[in-house]
């Protein structure tokens, strides 16, 4: 059982933050649900969402997968912010940690210069932001190395299967995609 830290704000999009943290619980991780500065969030599109923790009160933990849903808000919160900046930072420093990153988000890699040399997809809408620094494929999903990104809320549930199967544990990714009827992504797509 891999152990996930989902880190979200307000703004943050509710299917990207739910689907991939119900996807991954389903296969058997330790998913934390972590607040960026408060537990009671609303969702890009209104809908109210609660975390579980704020990510100061778990910001020196170790986790297998630092996930960052997206929505603009959710990752223009990101992008400003120092620790996620460090918590990303430190994640891709070791190789045996995953960090994924959907939609808008993947512009928090931007600051300190982490999508530099990378391949990277995110929603088309930052196509042109990220390609300063990264090459851009259009993916649904993209892996380069430790880094894992995706475009939106409808590769949500791939996103979900692909991190689980990469994580590994009790629970397969074809087990878990078959009993949800869903698509199982092969590879990085």
């Amino acid at each position: 059982m891999a152990r996930v830290l989902v880190v979200f704000a307000d703004g943050a999009e509710e299917i990207e933050t739910m689907a991939v943290a119900d996807v991954l619980v389903r296969g058997g991780h330790d998913v934390c649900m972590a607040g960026l500065d408060s537990l009671e969030l609303t969702g890009s599109r209104g809908l109210p969402m609660r975390a579980s923790v704020l990510l100061e009160s778990v910001s020196d933990q170790e986790f297998e997968l630092v996930y960052l849903p997206g929505g603009l808000p959710q990752a223009e919160a990101c992008r400003d912010d120092q620790r996620i900046q460090d918590l990303i930072k430190r994640s891709l420093e070791h190789p045996s940690r995953l960090v994924a990153i959907i939609c808008a988000s993947p512009i928090s890699l931007l600051p300190q210069g982490l999508a530099k040399n990378r391949r990277l997809t995110s929603h088309p809408s930052m196509q042109e932001a990220l390609a300063e620094q990264a090459e851009w494929t259009g993916k649904r999903i993209e892996r380069d190395g430790n880094l894992i990104t995706s475009q939106g809320p409808g590769t949500s549930i791939e996103l979900g299967l692909y991190l689980s199967n990469c994580l590994g544990g009790d629970v397969s990714a074809s087990e878990i995609s078959e009993a949800m009827l869903a698509y199982l992504p092969t590879a990085a797509e």
